[in-house]
């Protein structure tokens, strides 16, 4: 993620902070109703418990999904770089190359059999 793009939506969400906050204050003046500073003080602790959890709630969004290194990506290896690496450490790799290549998907004989296509049938 480009780090401008975190920059500007964390000067977004302060801006909005504060736009809840001004109206916030003006719906308290609008209400005829007057509050103790008991009971301002309170409003406070709650709003700002409030704001956390939102921040932190978008905190763990932001986080949720790691970006996977290239280097760990299982699309471009094979059984064959599996093996190798098995081989490398000096493990045998005969049953687990045997149980790879039993749960890899493959194509059905029917499938491979059949050169034309099934649309229309």
């Amino acid at each position: 993620i480009d780090p401008d793009i975190e920059e500007l939506l964390d000067r977004l969400e302060a801006e909005e902070i504060e736009q809840l906050q001004e109206l916030e204050n003006q719906m308290e003046t609008e209400d005829g109703v007057e509050l103790t500073e008991e009971e301002k003080a309170l409003l406070q602790e709650v709003r700002e418990a409030k704001q956390l959890l939102i921040l932190d709630s978008r905190q763990k969004q932001r986080l949720n999904s790691a970006p996977m290194p290239r280097k760990h990506n299982t699309a471009k290896s094979s059984v064959k770089d599996f093996e190798n690496h098995l081989n490398d450490m000096g493990i045998d790799a005969t049953k687990a190359v045997e149980r790879a290549k039993s749960k890899s998907r493959g194509r059905s004989a029917k499938r491979n059999s059949d050169p034309t296509p099934s649309v229309g049938k």
